[in-house]
């Protein structure tokens, strides 16, 4: 795609989103920000807008050729379930249908794994099957939402599927695992081992215990936005490492011992496969040891 590509930026002042925006002016993109809330220590200027009303979208992507999707509800414990579902699916279709409307041909939409980790916690591991069809993971494992955020965010991506169908546009929908955005965190995170009970009985082990760093989020957005591949993408982006610090085969042993292995699970086999997303958008995670705590 073209290198100034006009791209509507939604949730701009979110956790994620607001720090995308420096790389993709870097990268020669020009920047419409919108989120219902201000900031004034971005560089670009924040349009408030409430993504609730449907006719809010319309202008908004006027003059703009790709939708790059943050806003949403961030979780299932920000609210309850009616205002999380309703509120995420219905400012979705005003967004996507408006696109639809005026013709744009490129969405990306941040999605969650939570839309394929189920419910199952740590503390239930030995007690409840994995929800995982397979290792290693990627963005074709069916979706088996474990709470109402993370159906809305599977009732989303069937939302895109709907409009590459009928109107040939293309969507990819970013599974994003954890994303670490303090930096003391992703120096914790790329550090030191975790006993699993650090965590809290309520994590969820089919996550794999999965990050990736803001900055690299902002690279793979950058890529989709100068090489988005065709028709329907569901992406699960990963890095090369787990937030335990263990092995992949020690997260196997203790938590997917039932789960079909595509590829036997080596120490260092990666439990998230990241290889056709590098196919498709040249996009690679930083290597863990490279990873910069500036970078969250």
């Amino acid at each position: 795609g073209p290198a100034d590509m006009k791209t509507l930026l939604t949730g701009a002042c979110g956790r994620i989103a607001s720090r995308i925006i420096t790389p993709l002016l870097e990268a020669g993109h020009e920047v419409r920000a919108v989120d219902r809330t201000y900031r004034h220590d971005l560089p670009v200027r924040i349009e408030v807008e409430n993504l609730l009303d449907p006719t809010r979208p319309y202008r908004l992507l006027e003059g703009v050729e790709a939708l790059v999707h943050f806003a949403n509800h961030s979780n299932a414990r920000v609210a309850d379930a009616h205002t999380v579902f309703n509120e995420n699916v219905t400012m979705n279709w005003n967004l996507f249908e408006a696109a639809r409307a005026m013709g744009l041909k490129h969405i990306i939409f941040a999605s969650s794994i939570q839309v394929m980790s189920g419910s199952r916690t740590v503390a239930e591991a030995d007690k409840r099957p994995s929800t995982l069809a397979y290792l290693p993971a990627d963005g074709d494992l069916p979706a088996v939402p474990g709470n109402y955020y993370a159906l809305s965010k599977q009732a989303s991506e069937q939302q895109l599927a709907y409009l590459v169908r009928e109107a040939g546009m293309n969507c990819t929908a970013l599974r994003l695992p954890a994303v670490p955005t303090v930096a003391r965190m992703l120096r914790h995170w790329s550090g030191q081992r975790r006993p699993a009970d650090a965590l809290g009985p309520h994590s969820s082990p089919d996550e794999l215990f999965a990050f990736l760093p803001p900055s690299d989020v902002a690279r793979l957005v950058t890529a989709l936005l100068d090489h988005q591949p065709q028709g329907m993408r569901i992406y699960l982006p990963a890095a090369h490492g787990n937030y335990l610090n263990w092995t992949s085969e020690e997260i196997v042993r203790q938590f997917h011992a039932d789960v079909h292995q595509r590829q036997p699970i080596g120490p260092d086999t990666p439990l998230i496969d990241n290889t056709r997303i590098t196919a498709e958008t040249g996009w690679e995670p930083t290597p863990v040891a490279e990873l910069d705590p500036a970078s969250a």
